[in-house]
Parts: C-alpha cells; structure tokens; sequence
C-alpha cells in the first residue's frame, strides 16, 4: 500500500499538465510606444519630400506569455493592443494644404497650424519572440503578426502587418521591465494625391514602433522549472 501511495505522488508531481503550469507564465502588460514612421512614393520623390514624419506616442496594453523551453530560454508571446499614429508636418503649408485638401480619399484631417493627423488605428499585436535570459537580464529576436482591429477607412494599404522585432528587460520576482523595437515590414496607410492634371502618385507609410512596458505575473508557475534546478524569478 505505501508503494502504490509513494507511485501515485510521483506520478502527479511529474505529470504533463503540472510541467506546463510550471513552465508557463503569464503577465498583465501595460506601457507605451513612441511611433516612428517613414514613407515611400509611387512614383519616387513625390510630395514625401515636403513633409517631416515626428515622432508620435500611444498607449499599450493587454497580456505577455512566456514559456520555458530550457531554464535560461524562453519563448514570449502575448496578445497586446496598441496604435499605430502617423503624424506629419508641412513647411510649405499653403501649397500642400491645398494638395492634402484635394486629397480623393480625404484622408488627412487639417488640425491647425502646418500640422496634419494622417492615422490613428487600433492594432492587435501578437508577438513572438525566442529570449536568452542569464539572472535577471533577458535579451531576443523574433518576428510577429499584427492585425488593424478598429475603424479601418478607405486609404488603408493592408489590415496586417509582420514585423521584425528586437527587445531586452529585467525581471525580479513578479515583475518584468522590456525595452522592445517593433520595425514594420508592410505598408500600412497608402493614400493617393492628384499631383496635377489627373495623375495620381501614391505615398506608402511604414510604421515602426520603441516601446517600454512594465508587467506583472499574474499566475503562480512554481518555484522552480521542472526538470531544472533554476529558481523561478
């Protein structure tokens, strides 16, 4: 009976499910994302030299996953809700005031002065990405996918979008500190212009986005990676 009894502990301290739970993490995620933009026309040099693409920030929220495949490499995933906002400013206001004015999609919204709101959307962000972590450092590589969720108008280039992205953070305990760059691959926002006697050029806007978050763990995946005598942070 103590045999059976002492089989029966091994087994479901062992068992698949109790590995996953130990192996897997979950955090709730929130930070923001400085928006760094840049264009291309069709054909080259049209308009796009006139307008200056600054900065612009957005919000981010939602969930990041990790998963244990060794004790020191990860697997991160997650399921994030950001914007991706263009903004653009003309020196040359009066000429190309005029131009955006025209614009057949009417697009671009004039917002005062010689400052333009091209894009503001709603994105869900799945990334995917392999870590290497030594103590509490963790740096990785990955790619990802990205799908417009909200308020999608005419001018939109594509609804999705695979970028490259690179990140590094800290973790301590229950928390996790990650610098991450998103660098978009896809067009995302393509309107058209009349650039005089009917023709038509086209300006494809790239996105790509710097980002800081700060997450909290909120499962409980063991004290230590099974298999592994690593503590968990």
């Amino acid at each position: 009976m103590k045999k059976i009894f002492l089989l029966l502990v091994i087994f479901y301290s062992t068992r698949p499910e109790r590995i996953m739970a130990q192996r897997l993490s979950v955090f709730l995620s929130g930070g923001v994302q400085v928006n760094l933009n840049r264009s291309r026309s069709v054909p080259e040099g049209i308009l796009t030299d006139h307008f200056l693409l600054p900065p612009a920030l957005a919000p981010e929220f939602g969930f990041r996953i990790r998963y244990a495949l060794e004790p020191n490499i990860h697997l991160r995933t997650g399921l994030l809700f950001t914007q991706r906002r263009i903004t653009f400013v003309t020196h040359a206001m009066d000429s190309n005031r005029q131009v955006l004015e025209n614009n057949p999609n009417r697009i671009f919204a004039w917002s005062g002065g010689n400052r333009f709101r091209v894009y503001s959307k709603t994105w869900l962000h799945i990334p995917l990405q392999l870590t290497f972590t030594t103590g509490h450092f963790f740096a990785g590589l990955g790619s990802g996918m990205m799908f417009q969720i909200a308020s999608i108008e005419e001018g939109a280039k594509n609804f999705w979008d695979i970028p490259l992205e690179a990140s590094v953070g800290l973790e301590f305990k229950r928390m996790s500190f990650q610098l991450s760059y998103l660098h978009g691959t896809q067009a995302i926002f393509a309107p058209n212009m009349d650039n005089g006697e009917n023709n038509l050029s086209w300006i494809n806007y790239y996105n790509s986005q710097l980002g800081l978050s700060i997450s909290t763990r909120i499962n409980n995946p063991g004290n230590k990676c099974a298999g592994c005598k690593n503590t968990w942070m």
